[in-house]
């Protein structure tokens, strides 16, 4: 049995046992694997499972890291998000019908569709259409805070320049490995003035999804909504916000030019923006945080060339060119 096979049996077995706590049959359903992501440290199955009245549902199945804390947060910012959105049939994420904390295991609805990267990817030279999933994806983000708001705050943007500014120290005297450590640290030296501009602006408060970026949104025809939640407490909603626009820069900018706030192509800004009903580049707490997601996901890239994939070098590439033009605003 290859490694493989053990990890299906393994995940096969761990449905059988949760299964019944949703009231479902397991032997009743036959499993499709939808994903599998198998990463130093982060080891993880997806699978719809199909019942014998056409009923899909997805199980899924955590192998590493094995941490109950964090899994059991993101399940409940999922059902705090579930609540919220109940009455919103377009928005509302997957119900979760049953969970195992032992296996870290969880059956939940499935929502057909694809990702927001998977559209992104099949309308990459389609600018309208683009554009129109974009607008689709503002909307949803725009609902899922406004049905959790919790009021606003002044933004204070200390702690973050502080994390930054040691991420840049580190780099400098060898105990971090990045690439380019010198420009690196120079990028962070120039956040100072975006951090002034940023200081005491309001914030809307909301509930945090904590790890959003393209591949954590699903659209479908009728259907726009998030997954795979990270946290459930409030924070500032920009700084979700700035980790997808980053995200979507870099995964999706190619050449075009790059709106010198964010990071974004200005089109592609322009149609999310729609979607939120704000511009969100004229956000100064959105520019900020943008400087510093983009800092972020560099240093967090393997520092040795051979050590990246082809698709870390081109992410490393986007990242830097952003960086640059961001620094000079």
């Amino acid at each position: 049995m290859t490694r493989d096979d053990r990890m299906m049996a393994s995940a096969l077995g761990s449905w059988q046992q949760l299964a019944p706590f949703a009231g479902l049959d397991p032997a009743s359903f036959s499993g499709e694997e939808l994903w599998r992501r198998e990463d130093p440290g982060r080891v993880r199955i997806v699978m719809r499972m199909t019942g014998p009245d056409g009923r899909n549902l997805v199980f899924k199945r955590i192998f590493a890291p094995v941490d109950q804390a964090r899994w059991a947060e993101g399940l409940a910012g999922q059902r705090r998000a579930v609540r919220a959105l109940r009455a919103d049939k377009v928005h509302a994420p997957a119900a979760i019908l049953a969970e195992d904390a032992s296996s870290l295991s969880t059956i939940q609805d499935y929502v057909v569709g694809r990702t927001l990267q998977d559209h992104l990817l099949l309308k990459y030279d389609k600018p309208d259409q683009r554009g129109a999933l974009l607008t689709r994806a503002g909307a949803a983000l725009r609902a899922y805070y406004d049905s959790t708001a919790a009021g606003e705050k002044r933004f204070n943007p200390a702690r973050m320049v502080d994390y930054m500014e040691r991420l840049a120290r580190k780099a400098l005297d060898g105990q971090l490995a990045i690439v380019d450590p010198d420009l690196f640290a120079v990028l962070v030296e120039s956040l100072k003035a975006a951090a002034a501009a940023a200081e005491g602006a309001p914030v809307m408060l909301a509930a945090q999804h904590g790890d959003l970026h393209a591949r954590n949104m699903i659209l479908s025809a009728n259907r726009a909504t998030l997954i795979d939640f990270m946290h459930d407490k409030e924070a500032p909603a920009v700084y979700d916000l700035a980790r997808l626009l980053v995200d979507l820069g870099a995964r999706f900018a190619g050449t075009r030019a790059l709106d010198p706030r964010c990071g974004l192509p200005p089109e592609d800004l322009a149609a999310l923006s729609e979607g939120y009903g704000a511009d969100l580049g004229a956000d100064p707490c959105m520019a900020f945080l943008c400087r510093c997601r983009v800092l972020q996901d560099w240093a967090a890239l393997p520092s040795v060339g051979g050590q990246r994939s082809a698709f870390q070098q081109e992410r490393l590439v986007q990242l830097q060119r952003a960086a640059t033009i961001l620094a000079e605003v």
